[in-house]
């Protein structure tokens, strides 16, 4: 962060004020806020991370004694956007970290061998994704395949 600078967040857009609503409710809500020290923006449904595992969306952002803390799905607690990052969202159906399901047809008229995996890897070829997939095995540790076409891969019901 800039020590020098004396504004650490600007205000990039506000949401719509909707006509005939109450004056009780803020005039301005921000949609999108620029983090001044890296020019970073973060937006009303970003995916953002505070570099753990937890990741959510953002829903809202509130200001307090000037700095920006953002509303978020993972929990009810704001984080500050300083302790935020960004996470990407790659052009595949799935995302990282995505709980989804795999099924396998088999041949010889069997069912389909299908079960509940994580997606931990997109990777991008001409014309077609692949998941690395993680799958929890009951008592032991999980396992994880590689490469699965993404015509095995479902979301999760």
């Amino acid at each position: 962060m800039d020590t020098n600078s004396t504004e650490a967040f600007t205000i990039v857009a506000f949401l719509p004020r909707k006509s005939g609503t109450e004056k009780s409710v803020p005039s301005f809500q921000p949609q999108a806020v620029k983090r001044t020290s890296d020019g970073e923006v973060f937006a009303i449904g970003d995916t953002v991370s505070n570099g753990t595992k937890m990741r959510g969306k953002i829903i809202s952002f509130e200001m307090l004694e000037g700095e920006v803390y953002a509303k978020h799905t993972w929990s009810n607690v704001g984080m500050n956007l300083r302790d935020l990052t960004n996470i990407a969202k790659l052009p595949a159906q799935f995302q990282i970290g995505d709980k989804v399901n795999v099924s396998f047809k088999q041949t010889y008229g069997l069912e389909p061998w299908e079960c509940d995996a994580e997606i931990k890897a997109v990777h991008f070829f001409s014309n077609k994704v692949k998941y690395d997939l993680e799958i929890p095995i009951e008592g032991d540790s999980p396992t994880r395949i590689y490469n699965i076409d993404s015509c095995f891969v479902f979301p999760k019901d």
